[in-house]
C-alpha cells in the first residue's frame, strides 16, 4: 500500500507543467487530488486522462482570493480532509526586473507569493483538524540565481518526485528547506 493512499492534496497550477506532473504522480500512488488552474480545457483534458474519481479539477485563478476560497471549499466538500498543499501555480517576470511594468510585478507577486499565503491560511486549519500535513512551494532556480531569460532545466516528472518526497512521512524531520532538482544547471551557471 502506498504512503499516499487515502491522502488528499491540493495542487495549484495542477493542469500544466510541474503541477500536472505532481498531480499525476500523486494519483498514480493512490492519493486524491484537488487541482486548480486557469484554463478549463487543460483541466478537462487532465481529468479525462486519469482513471477513477480521485481528481477534482477546479477552474481557479490563484491571484483571486475568492477563487482560492472556492477551491479549498470544493476540495473539503468532496474529500473531507486535506493532507498537503503544493503551490505550483504562477510564472515569472521574463526579462530585466528593473524594466518590468508595475502591473506585471504585482501580478506575479500575487500569483507566486500572496496566493501561497492565502491558500495556507485556508488549508492549515483543515490539515490541523485531521492530524497535520505538508506544504511544498514550487519556485524556479531563478529565485536563487536570476538570469536573463529564466530558462528552466528539470523535467517536470523529476521535480514531482522531489515534491512527493516532501509530502511523504519520510521527510517529517525536514522543515524550511530549499531543494533545487534541476540536474545541476544552477550550479553550472553559478560556476560560470
Amino acid at each position: 500500500m502506498s504512503e499516499f493512499a487515502d491522502k488528499v492534496f491540493l495542487v495549484t497550477g495542477g493542469s500544466r507543467g510541474i503541477g500536472q506532473a505532481v498531480t499525476i504522480a500523486l494519483i498514480e500512488r493512490g492519493a486524491a487530488v484537488a487541482a486548480c488552474g486557469r484554463r478549463a480545457e487543460a483541466l478537462e483534458a487532465l481529468r479525462r486522462s486519469l482513471p477513477g474519481d480521485r481528481l477534482l479539477a477546479v477552474r481557479a485563478d490563484v491571484s483571486s482570493p475568492g477563487d482560492l476560497s472556492e477551491f479549498h471549499r470544493a476540495a473539503v466538500e468532496r474529500f473531507g480532509r486535506i493532507d498537503g498543499v503544493v503551490n505550483s501555480a504562477g510564472s515569472a517576470v521574463v526579462g530585466p526586473l528593473l524594466e518590468a511594468p508595475d502591473e506585471e510585478v504585482v501580478f506575479h507577486f500575487h500569483a507566486r507569493v500572496l496566493a501561497c499565503i492565502r491558500l495556507c491560511r485556508l488549508a492549515v486549519p483543515t490539515m490541523k483538524a485531521t492530524g497535520g500535513g505538508s506544504i511544498v512551494h514550487i519556485a524556479g532556480a531563478a529565485g536563487v540565481d536570476p538570469t536573463p531569460g529564466l530558462g528552466i532545466a528539470g523535467v517536470p516528472a523529476d521535480v514531482a518526485e522531489a515534491v512527493l518526497f516532501f509530502l511523504s512521512p519520510r521527510s517529517a524531520m525536514i522543515t524550511g528547506s530549499s531543494v533545487t532538482p534541476d540536474g545541476g544547471s544552477l550550479i553550472r551557471r553559478l560556476r560560470g
